[in-house]
């Protein structure tokens, strides 16, 4: 099996009508996707399909499946280790859902194992780490960290919490809090765990805060009332602004890597790339499948 450098894959192309056309099955030696400009995310071509795992080259609207992580079983929300070498990624493949890494030389070996649901892995900025979102029942989930080789798993939270991501510095972890039941944006500092809530604002709450690549700025959805839009703040919940209107029903945003751009999904339908200041919205794909859990490769 080769690594993350030389997949198997499976490439598909995308249409100027957004019709996914099959090109071939081969074994791919070289790279394939642009680096920098490469998106991850899990996908399903209708609901009677398992969730798998592919890859976007933004710039060409290349399209490939990930055939070393993808099993006969649900694959979701995939994650780069902060050096582009390592993926994180969430699998069903041995009946529950737990955490799996694939590493740069092929293999790939489970982070937890147990009888709960282990969801939204987030690489430390060193790589040693992951913090994840554990769900010890249906409607109850804490924050964890492990080390990358699965060892050492330690809580972060002890009340209803989930989303999260690392900080840049790696001295904080941002994740979604609930206060009297709405979710609102905080962060958790790792060496006191002492909590900061940043949002107060919107009458539903607020959702899957993300950092900026240089840790200045938090994206994150807003709902407001009905509707669900991507927001922009300063790290310290100050600034806050809009940067989507009338999209509505805004999921999983994500930084490139460059820190210009917000990739996202819409109603788990299409993805979408904006610039952080509202201009130039891009629609990457048109058809009836499913996008999840995006990310941008460093």
């Amino acid at each position: 099996m080769m690594g993350v450098g030389g997949w198997l894959l499976r490439a598909l192309a995308v249409a100027a009508g957004g019709l996914l056309l099959l090109l071939a099955v081969a074994l791919l030696a070289g790279r394939v996707l642009a680096r920098g400009d490469e998106l991850i995310f899990q996908y399903r071509a209708s609901v009677y399909e398992d969730w798998d795992i592919y890859l976007m080259d933004v710039g060409r609207g290349l399209i490939v499946a990930l055939a070393e992580v993808n099993s006969p079983h649900n694959e979701h929300q995939p994650t780069w280790s902060p050096d582009g070498t390592r993926l994180a990624f969430v699998s069903e493949r041995d009946g529950d859902r737990e955490l799996y890494v694939l590493e740069a030389y092929g293999s790939i070996h489970a982070l937890t194992s147990n009888n709960i649901a282990d969801l939204e892995p987030h690489w430390s900025p060193d790589g040693r780490q992951i913090v994840f979102t554990s769900y010890q029942g249906e409607s109850y989930s804490q924050i964890y960290t492990v080390n990358a080789d699965g060892t050492d798993r330690r809580w972060v939270t002890h009340y209803s919490s989930l989303h999260p991501s690392w900080s840049p510095d790696g001295t904080q972890i941002l994740l979604t809090a609930f206060q009297n039941y709405v979710p609102r944006v905080a962060l958790v500092i790792r060496s006191s765990r002492e909590r900061r809530d940043l949002t107060h604002e919107s009458t539903n709450g607020e959702i899957t805060p993300i950092w900026s690549p240089d840790g200045a700025q938090i994206a994150y959805v807003g709902v407001p009332s009905s509707q669900a839009e991507l927001y922009i703040m300063n790290a310290d919940g100050s600034g806050t602004r809009q940067v989507t209107n009338g999209l509505a029903y805004i999921a999983d945003p994500a930084w490139s890597p460059d820190g210009r751009r917000i990739a996202f999904t819409r109603g788990g339908g299409d993805l979408y790339i904006i610039n952080v200041d509202g201009s130039g919205l891009r629609r990457l794909t048109v058809s009836d499948a499913s996008y999840l859990a995006l990310a941008w490769r460093p």
